[in-house]
């Protein structure tokens, strides 16, 4: 489908605005990342929207008919595993979530959440931090590729079962990570060596802030073209600390070659 240069303004106009509400249209913005349902989370690693063409359309009404499908989806099945969306059914003001947490009235370890025009966002929290032998203070934050990745992949997985029939294109991926200037690149796939080992060579992260935007014809049309969308994010992340060798795949072990989905929600 081609668009005119108008129509394609109007698009991005308004996928601008409702990433300006989740704190992500601007990497200079001092609470970059922290709008909506993240400022749910105990601590944030990263979040990311996959928008509709028209994000403002009324598509999803919160009935319950809508729960029940909701439910179905806590689990995304990639194939060689299943990724754990969330515990929780919670509605908000704007969105449905599910939710991941240690208990009520705790904050959110992570969540997936459906909005009343068609977006579908998810946020990971538990970011975690690189501590020294022998030392209390703490170190670096940690950037989880291979944790991010799993969870795009189910995002990508989650939009594709809910909206394939109630959406249409063009869409969005919005990908943010915030606070990430001299964070460490870990979580990285089996065969790979983790930060804090000799063999660990990678320079922190120079950026501030992580902030992607990828424009999509339609939703992926079936597991694997959500398998490549995923990849397409690792290996962007990845290239932010000079890698380009797909770090979120094993090179070794039974699993060579692949993303270990058992390790994506630990």
């Amino acid at each position: 489908m081609v668009s005119s240069i108008s129509e394609t303004e109007q698009r991005r106009s308004r996928w601008k605005r409702h990433l300006a509400v989740e704190g992500v249209d601007d990497i200079s913005r001092p609470d970059f990342a922290r709008g909506g349902l993240g400022s749910r989370l105990d601590s944030m690693l990263a979040r990311m929207f996959l928008l509709p063409e028209d994000p403002d359309a009324g598509c999803w009404e919160f009935e319950e008919a809508f729960w029940a499908q909701l439910e179905e989806h806590k689990s995304v099945d990639l194939g060689d595993g299943k990724i754990n969306l969330g515990h929780d059914l919670i509605p908000t003001a704007h969105a449905a979530a599910l939710t991941h947490r240690h208990g009520y009235g705790t904050p959110w370890l992570r969540y997936a959440a459906v909005h009343h025009g068609g977006m579908v966002e998810l946020g990971l929290g538990e970011r975690r931090r690189h501590h020294a032998v022998g030392s209390d203070s703490e170190g670096p934050a940690y950037v989880d590729l291979v944790r991010i990745v799993g969870f795009t992949w189910a995002l990508a997985e989650l939009a594709r079962n809910l909206g394939s029939h109630r959406t249409t294109g063009p869409y969005l991926l919005t990908v943010a990570l915030p606070d990430t200037r001299g964070a460490l690149l870990a979580g990285l796939a089996e065969g790979y060596a983790y930060p804090g080992r000799f063999e660990y060579r990678l320079k922190p992260c120079h950026d501030k802030h992580l902030l992607w935007n990828i424009e999509l014809e339609d939703l992926p049309a079936d597991i694997a073209e959500s398998q490549q969308l995923a990849f397409r994010v690792g290996s962007r992340i990845e290239n932010v600390w000079g890698l380009r060798q797909q770090a979120y795949l094993d090179r070794t072990g039974s699993n060579e070659g692949k993303l270990n989905i058992q390790t994506v929600g630990r």
